[in-house]
Parts: C-alpha cells; structure tokens; sequence
C-alpha cells in the first residue's frame, strides 16, 4: 500500500542494524523487529546470514547514497544524502570541509553502491579522483551547465 518508503538514516552496532524509514513501512517482518509505526526496523546481529542471504543477493542496493557521518558509542551512524531535497553541513569551517570529503571519500569507495558516479568540484584532496566512481574539477568549472 503505497510507494515504498526511502531510508533516512542507519544505525550499525555490534548487537543489531536499525534502519530508520522516511515514512511507515509494511511488508513482512521476518527477522525484524518493527516500531515506531513501522518507521524504525531493527535486525538483530543474532539473525544468520543464511536468512538474510537468499534475499539480498538479488536486489540492488536499496540506498546507494548512506554515508558514514559519525559514531555513537559503539554504533556508526549513516544516512542517506538522497533522502532530503539537500543535506546541509554546518559548524567550523575546516570541520565542516573535513566531513565534507569524508562523505566523499564514502560514496567513492562504497560497497553499498551498486552503481554510483560522484561529481567533485572544489580544491578537492590529492588522489580522490583516482578512484573510478569520482570525477573532479576545479573551483568554478560550471559542469552542472556543462553535463545537466
């Protein structure tokens, strides 16, 4: 019932995943543990990946764009830069531009990609446009107007 709901944001820890959804989901629970009126689904690390395998070995990566942001204790914290319109990043400046290419560094390297291209524009860190997913130009290249 319904378009099928985006993820918002993912939290990893060494006892579950819970994954947060943009709007309420419905399906099947299976190994899930459902809450927040079926926003928030949280599988435990005691689910084998037997279970899990015979189904995730034949869809696509459902969030190509979760990036790490930070920690929480012993939990990464991930969220999905395409489940909003825009993600602002704000605080000092050279903080600001570390996570930056942090996030950028992610989406090139992801496992979580099944097919991902990155566009960097800016003074961007030596080397990461050697990877295969990211292409760089320099400050003011207008490549939106260019590739649109």
């Amino acid at each position: 019932p319904g378009p099928c709901p985006g993820i918002s944001a993912v939290s990893v820890g060494p006892d579950s995943i819970e994954v947060l959804l943009t709007h309420a989901g419905y399906a099947p629970a299976d190994s899930f543990l459902i809450e927040a009126d079926g926003r928030a689904w949280t599988l435990p690390a005691s689910v084998d990946d037997g279970e899990l395998r015979p189904v995730a070995d034949t869809q696509a990566g459902p969030a190509p764009a979760l990036v790490t942001v930070g920690m929480i204790d012993e939990r990464s914290v991930l969220i999905d830069l395409e489940a909003g319109a825009r993600t602002l990043i704000d605080g000092d400046p050279s903080d600001a531009e570390a996570l930056l290419w942090t996030l950028a560094l992610d989406l090139v390297t992801s496992n979580r990609a099944d097919d991902i291209n990155v566009i960097l524009i800016g003074d961007t860190p030596e080397g990461i446009d050697t990877v295969g997913r990211a292409r760089a130009f320099p400050p003011g290249n207008d490549v939106i107007a260019a590739h649109g």
